[in-house]
C-alpha cells in the first residue's frame, strides 16, 4: 500500500474482484445515524450469539 497516496498498488487491485472507493461524511446527523446503525448491528449480533450459545448447551 502506498501510504503517501493512500491507494493500493495496481498489482494488488488486479488480485481483487471488487474495488470500492470510500469517503467520510461531514454531515453530523448522517454520522450519528451511522454510529447508531453500527451499535444496533452489534446488539443484534450479540443477541443471536447468546441465543446460539444457549441452544448449544441443550
Amino acid at each position: 500500500m502506498n501510504l503517501q497516496e493512500l491507494e493500493l498498488k495496481p498489482s494488488l487491485i488486479n488480485k481483487f474482484g471488487l474495488y470500492v472507493e470510500v469517503e467520510g461524511s461531514k454531515n453530523i446527523l448522517e454520522r450519528m445515524n451511522i454510529i447508531k446503525n453500527v451499535l444496533n448491528m452489534k446488539e443484534i449480533r450479540n443477541f443471536f450469539r447468546n441465543n446460539m450459545e444457549k441452544k448449544k448447551e441443550f
